[in-house]
């Protein structure tokens, strides 16, 4: 009986164990790819979830940056304004003041009591308010401005300093 022989050099002792060994050898391959298709598909779902939360968190950067820049725009816009006024101001102070003058031109005598008028007050306040104490005041006023830009730059840089953290996200 020839075929019940075991074959020489195979690990099946007869050619009759050869199909049970391949079909075993079968499904477990198939099983190793089933399980390595369920991997890939779960792997797969995981990066697309990945991919959408960067997406999500490159938007919102991006709504901030945009936030941020709208509010520098604005404070500038104002800032801005502001200036233009300050100095539609002082012009319209100064015309008023320049017609006030005009206008006391003719009166010669009354011109002449209001300067009098005038250096006495300003005696009367040199003799209440001293050099030292307008020194004083003077430096008061220039630390206060001092201050209010410093807090003005502070906050600039802070806006800045958002930014960038914002964009090496």
């Amino acid at each position: 009986n020839e075929a019940v022989k075991p074959l020489r050099d195979h690990p099946t002792k007869t050619i009759d164990e050869e199909p049970a060994r391949l079909s075993a050898g079968a499904a477990e391959q198939a099983a190793r790819a089933h399980h390595a298709a369920a991997a890939l598909r779960a792997r797969k779902a995981k990066e697309t979830k990945e991919l959408e939360l960067l997406r999500q968190k490159k938007a919102a950067r991006r709504q901030l940056r945009s936030q941020y820049a709208t509010r520098l725009q604005a404070h500038t816009r104002g800032w801005l304004t502001r200036q233009h006024l300050a100095r539609g101001a002082a012009a319209d102070e100064e015309s008023r003041r320049s017609q006030q003058r005009a206008n006391m031109a003719p009166v010669a005598s009354s011109a002449r009591l209001r300067e009098q008028l005038a250096g006495l007050q300003l005696q009367l306040h040199d003799m209440e308010y001293r050099t030292e104490d307008r020194v004083m005041a003077i430096h008061k006023l220039q630390a206060w401005w001092r201050s209010v830009l410093a807090s003005r730059v502070l906050w600039v840089m802070r806006l800045a300093d958002k930014i960038c953290a914002m964009d090496n996200q």
